[in-house]
C-alpha cells in the first residue's frame, strides 16, 4: 500500500521525539555521551494476555523453564507473581506465603546455592517516610508445560529487612549479584545521579529490630533509575530509566563501586508508556522490557557483544 508523505514522516518524527525525550530524562548532555548512544534493534514479542497484569513493575527471566518470565504488579496487589512466555501466554500465578506486598518495585532471578530463586523488592517510598525496606526470597516454582494455574503457592525462604545509612529513599531498581551474594539498590533521583547502595546477603532472615544497613557505594551519571539487573556471572549490570538503559561491564578485579560510578553504555529502549522493568535473558545475550498499563508489551533487545570486544 502506498504511503502518504505524512505517513512516511511519522516514524522519523516519533523516533526523534523518543530519542530527545530519552536524552532529557536520562540526563545525557555532553556531545561525547550522545555520540556513544546505541540504538540496537528492538522487537516487540507480544502483549501479556493475562488481564490481572495491570502494572508490570518488575521483570525476571526463569532459571527453571526456557522462554518463561516472571512479573508482578506495583503497589496495591497481593504478594503474587505472574508467569508468562514469549508469546505473552499466561503460565500461572504464584502466591508467596509469608510475604506482604506494600510497594513492590522490582524483582530478580538467579541461582543461589544451586537453587533457582526469585527476589521481590518492597522498596517503594514516594513520600520518604519509611524507616526500613523488605526483600523476599522464594524458590522459583516449576512451571513446565502444565496448564496454567492461579492457585500455586510457594513458601518464603528468607525475609531480609534493611535500611539506608543516610535515611529514607525511594528505590525502584534492585539487583542481586549471585557470585558475590550482594544486593545493589539504585535510588530514583530526579536530578543529578542516582545513589547506589549495597549489602551482603545474610545467611538467615532478620527483622526491623536487627535490620541490615545498606551503604552507599556509587552515584550514577544519570537520574531516574526505574529497574536494574545483573547477569548470572556477576560481570554485567543494566539500569533502566524512562528513556535510556545503561549497561555496565565489570573487568576482573573491579568493584561495583568503581563500575557504577562510570558512564555506562547508553542504549535506546523502545517507547513505553511507563517503563519500569528490565532484565537479562538467562544467557545475558538479550535484555527484556515491559511497561505498566494494559495492554502490557514485552520487548526484546539483542545485545551485540562483538562491538564491545573491539
Amino acid at each position: 500500500m502506498r504511503r502518504t508523505r505524512s505517513e512516511s514522516v511519522r516514524p522519523i518524527f516519533v523516533l526523534s521525539v523518543t530519542l530527545t525525550t530519552a536524552l532529557l530524562l536520562a540526563g545525557v548532555s555532553s556531545a561525547q555521551r550522545v555520540d556513544r548512544i546505541e540504538q540496537l534493534p528492538a522487537r516487540k514479542l507480544a502483549h501479556l494476555k493475562h488481564r490481572e497484569v495491570a502494572e508490570s513493575s518488575g521483570l525476571a527471566c526463569s532459571h527453571r523453564t526456557d522462554g518463561v518470565f516472571w512479573t508482578h504488579n506495583d503497589s496495591g496487589d497481593r504478594p503474587r507473581m505472574f508467569a508468562f512466555d514469549t508469546t505473552g501466554a499466561h503460565r500461572g500465578t504464584v502466591l508467596i506465603d509469608g510475604a506482604r506486598a506494600k510497594d513492590w518495585e522490582d524483582m530478580a532471578s538467579f541461582v543461589l546455592d544451586e537453587t533457582p530463586c526469585l527476589l521481590l523488592a518492597d522498596t517503594g517510598d514516594n513520600l520518604f517516610r519509611k524507616s526500613h525496606y523488605t526483600l523476599y526470597l522464594a524458590e522459583e516454582p516449576e512451571i513446565g508445560d502444565k496448564p496454567p494455574r492461579d492457585d500455586l503457592r510457594v513458601p518464603l525462604l528468607q525475609k531480609v529487612v534493611f535500611s539506608y545509612e543516610d535515611g529514607s529513599h525511594n528505590a525502584e531498581a534492585v539487583a542481586f549479584d549471585p557470585v558475590e551474594k550482594m544486593v545493589i539498590v539504585a535510588t530514583k533521583e530526579t536530578d543529578a545521579g542516582c545513589n547506589c547502595y549495597a549489602f551482603s546477603w545474610p545467611t538467615e532472615s532478620n527483622s526491623k529490630k536487627n535490620r541490615i544497613t545498606a551503604r552507599k557505594i556509587a552515584t550514577t551519571t544519570f537520574p531516574l533509575a526505574t529497574a536494574m539487573d545483573i547477569t548470572g556471572d556477576g560481570r554485567r549490570a543494566v539500569i533502566a530509566t524512562y528513556g535510556l538503559a545503561f549497561e555496565f561491564n565489570r573487568a576482573t578485579g573491579e568493584s561495583w563501586s568503581q563500575v557504577l560510578s562510570q558512564d555506562g553504555r547508553p542504549l535506546v529502549t523502545p517507547f513505553r508508556r511507563q517503563g519500569e522493568t528490565i532484565c537479562y535473558g538467562r544467557e545475558g545475550a538479550a535484555i527484556y522490557l515491559t511497561s505498566e498499563g494494559r495492554p502490557t508489551p514485552l520487548f526484546e533487545i539483542r545485545l551485540d557483544r562483538q562491538r564491545e570486544s573491539q
